[in-house]
């Protein structure tokens, strides 16, 4: 114990739980005083399911962070799960337990001993056979798969029948549990499971360079906090309801994100939560906060995004300005990033590289559709809230819908 002890504590890292003080009591009890630190293990986050990809990623790249330092220094710490991986209360991870750390050359297990938690033990563990520093980036492989699908990749009722497919089988589709995980995440992952450790990743280093590019850009999934109106007076609730409701619903129609319905995202108006807890709430990559000003026949909107894992960042903060019969025009202005290539004259995070449109407008010979916003001037987002209302319903009686003066509608 002492031997692995000191292990742990010569490593200086962010990473890392820090080690103060090592010593034996007077009846020859080994002792650690070790640093503090609030917050809950990753075991507690995933027990009620996955976590979003982005938030699981990130929380990999810095296991795999401390892991490198460690592995610099010859350790290996030969028992990472999401029990000994701790996430503060700034979302910053602490790998907590070298227990049972080895450094190269020394063994610091009885001889044919097998010690760890077995769904968590690269084969050659498992069969007690020569262990390196590739033995922990099988298990931050197993680590991954959980964070991202909620189970583990290999499985068996009792330990011959887990030990027989860790040795024997391929893990468990990642994409069957999770239908939005990327292909190349998953190869990640399955690399880092490779059977043989010269198949998988030969350092933590390798590993991070794949993984790095998904932690920057990878938003599948998001939610829009209600508007904030900033309007003098503030009574245009018609108005930046509608806007709310088909921003959601030009979100919605791109298939590759994930967008939380209104009806959830409208529990967070006037919140005092923080943006990583509304994010872990709705199990979304990021948040999407708007807030509108209607000065006579002007409106500004502006738009924010916030990545919220695995620290909150601002990605993207834009104003549209338009006058109140162009707000069509803001369709192709709003647009959100998931493939993190960026460049200085281009708007980052764009889905799909197409624009998300605002408002949708009906075209001639379709089937009928909602007003379009060009032919009401003042009140098309009005009408359009009326629309939605009746679609959304499905049982509006006919003649509930009455025009005003100006062209708008009214429930």
């Amino acid at each position: 114990m002492i031997h692995e002890a000191r292990a742990a504590s010569a490593l200086d890292h962010p990473r890392i739980c820090a080690i103060y003080d090592i010593g034996e009591s007077a009846d020859g009890h080994v002792y650690l005083a070790m640093a503090f630190y609030e917050g809950e293990n990753v075991e507690a986050k995933i027990a009620g399911g996955p976590l979003p990809l982005i938030q699981s990623v990130g929380y990999a790249i810095q296991i795999a962070e401390g892991l490198e330092k460690a592995h610099t220094h010859g350790v290996f710490d030969c028992d990472i799960k999401p029990a000994n991986v701790l996430v503060t209360t700034e979302d910053m991870v602490k790998i907590l337990d070298f227990g049972i750390a080895e450094m190269a050359g020394i063994e610091l297990r009885a001889s044919g001993s097998v010690q760890g938690t077995v769904g968590y033990m690269a084969p050659e563990m498992v069969q007690s056979d020569h262990i390196d520093h590739r033995t922990d980036l099988w298990s931050l492989g197993v680590v991954l798969h959980e964070m991202l699908t909620g189970r583990q990749p290999f499985v068996g009722e009792f330990y011959p029948a887990l030990i027989y497919s860790i040795l024997n089988e391929e893990p468990r589709s990642m994409t069957a549990a999770r239908p939005d995980v990327p292909p190349e995440l998953e190869r990640i992952v399955r690399k880092a499971l490779a059977k043989n450790p010269d198949d998988r990743y030969q350092h933590a280093g390798a590993l991070l360079s794949d993984l790095r590019p998904f932690g920057r850009a990878l938003i599948t999934s998001i939610a829009v906090l209600p508007p904030s109106d900033f309007s003098k007076p503030p009574d245009q609730e018609y108005f930046v309801t509608g806007m709310y409701d088909e921003l959601i619903s030009s979100l919605a129609r791109i298939g590759s994100l994930r967008v939380v319905s209104r009806s959830s995202a409208m529990h967070y108006r006037d919140t005092d939560k923080s943006i990583p807890e509304i994010a872990h709430d709705l199990n979304v990559d990021a948040i999407l906060e708007v807030s509108v000003q209607r000065n006579g026949t002007r409106v500004d909107i502006q738009v924010r995004l916030i990545q919220a894992f695995p620290q909150e960042r601002h990605l993207w903060t834009q104003t549209f300005s338009r006058a109140l019969d162009e707000v069509h025009a803001m369709h192709g202005d709003v647009a959100l990033a998931r493939s993190g290539t960026r460049s200085a004259d281009a708007t980052p995070y764009c889905v799909d590289s197409r624009p998300v449109p605002l408002l949708r407008s009906g075209r001639k010979g379709a089937r009928a559709g909602p007003p379009d916003a060009r032919s009401v001037p003042g009140q098309s987002y009005c009408a359009l809230r009326a629309w939605n209302q009746r679609r959304s319903i499905g049982r509006a009686r006919r003649g509930a819908y009455r025009s005003r003066e100006d062209g708008g509608y009214q429930p």
